[in-house]
């Protein structure tokens, strides 16, 4: 496995508002233990949609990560207008993608409902696996490309859940 699509909830979708919020920090905790095995297991590429919340928490992990490996990370927006009525804050982690290794945008706009099946299928046929954080019981779009992960033949995912969090939160209140 050489690459892996990187997709989870939005920070709204859980209830984080603001980048100070401590449940940050253990799912950062969370990632890293999951990205330096994925390193270990010879991951070359992470795959990004350039969304807030989960997906930038992974993407700044990675970042602190590949300095010390052979790791890269490639963004591929939905639209070139992503994020263009985002905040300040939003627009921040816009900047921080354009940073990536390999930034590609698969739509100059929105034109129809279809351009979003379509993206998605592209990442997962360009993809090796996934590398989620999701959970069944608080449902959002993302579903959607569950599903079809689900379905591929040989694809791989790796999911973070509510449960893993907690159990993360714990280990990490154990050593203080």
């Amino acid at each position: 496995m050489k690459s892996l699509l990187i997709c989870g909830y939005k920070d709204y979708e859980i209830g984080i508002f603001k980048n100070t919020d401590p449940r940050i920090e253990v799912i950062k905790s969370c990632i890293k233990k999951y990205l330096l095995r994925f390193i270990d297991e010879g991951v070359e590429w992470l795959i990004f949609s350039g969304n807030k919340g989960f997906e930038y928490w992974v993407f700044e992990v990675a970042n602190e990560l590949k300095e010390n490996c052979d790791l890269h990370l490639a963004v591929i927006f939905n639209f070139k207008t992503q994020g263009e009525n985002w905040n300040e804050e939003g627009k921040a982690i816009i900047s921080e993608y354009l940073k990536a290794d390999f930034v590609q945008y698969a739509y100059d706009r929105y034109e129809n409902p279809g351009q979003f099946k379509e993206y998605n299928e592209f990442l997962l046929n360009h993809t090796d696996g996934c590398f989620y954080f999701y959970d069944q019981e608080h449902e959002t779009n993302l579903k959607y490309i569950l599903k079809l992960f689900i379905k591929k033949d040989g694809y791989e995912s790796f999911g973070i859940d509510f449960e893993q969090l907690e159990e993360t939160a714990r280990d990490i209140n154990n050593n203080y």
